[in-house]
């Protein structure tokens, strides 16, 4: 990706009107849900979607409650082997993250500022690289982008969302196994886990409690919650608190 030509937040909107440009544009969905026509062909969008839309080809959206987006303007991509490259950011939001920051970077200009766009735009490519290469079946995809979704969410039922994929139950299992390495209950733990981990380092500085971590990574109760982070990580929550709190004080 090469000659960035503008990055901005765009206004709130219910529908885009068909039209087309000369330059790519990277779209990032900051907000809402809702359908993005490009040609003759309609794709789905909702929020952390990265929507790549080639030069000179017709598009439009539209969005039933509306929906807030970063649009990046380039004047080069390069090596996009997909014919319209959709993406999703990971759970830590890493894409956006450098967006914002590009943003910053280009509205204040300092000094040395084109190569330090450059440097994140080489890295947006990157993550774009890598995604492609590991891009998943289209339900596979599905189910992992709901779980990321849902992960703060106790209400979330893994069975309904799997019950709601147009295929066997069975068949579905065996293909996120294969794509994945876990079944979907292993892969919701697992990432949840992972959370709860990032949250607990920084524990003392949030001024949480391990009922909080619980509560904020989508368990029920402290204890089933330290049961299970301490079958997975082979660690408890506090001893992981305890470690990086002690640390922190020696500094």
């Amino acid at each position: 990706m090469q000659k960035l030509l503008d990055i901005s937040n765009k206004p709130f909107a219910t529908i885009i009107s068909p039209h087309a440009h000369s330059c790519w544009e990277i779209i990032y969905i900051t907000q809402g849900e809702g359908i993005t026509y490009i040609g003759s062909r309609p794709y789905k969008f909702k929020t952390g979607d990265i929507i790549c839309q080639p030069p000179r080809v017709n598009h439009y959206r539209v969005s039933e409650a509306g929906y807030r987006m970063i649009c990046l303007v380039l004047g080069q991509v390069d090596d996009f082997a997909l014919e319209i490259p959709i993406y999703h950011d990971n759970y830590s939001k890493d894409y956006l993250q450098i967006l914002k920051q590009m943003m910053n970077c280009y509205q204040v200009k300092e000094y040395n500022w084109e190569n330090i766009i450059n440097a994140h735009l080489h890295l947006l490519k990157e993550y774009m690289i890598s995604w492609a290469r590991t891009k998943k079946s289209t339900y596979v995809a599905m189910c992992e982008n709901e779980i990321i979704d849902n992960l703060s969410s106790p209400d979330f039922s893994l069975s309904a969302l799997i019950d709601s994929i147009p295929v066997s139950n069975t068949y579905f299992m065996k293909q996120f196994k294969k794509e994945t390495g876990y079944t979907p209950n292993q892969y919701l733990t697992a990432k949840r886990v992972e959370y709860a981990r990032s949250i607990l380092i920084d524990l003392a500085v949030n001024g949480l409690r391990i009922k909080d971590v619980a509560q904020m990574t989508g368990f029920n109760s402290q204890c089933y919650f330290s049961r299970v982070f301490k079958k997975v990580t082979g660690l408890t929550p506090e001893s992981v608190a305890n470690v990086n709190h002690d640390m922190s004080q020696q500094f």
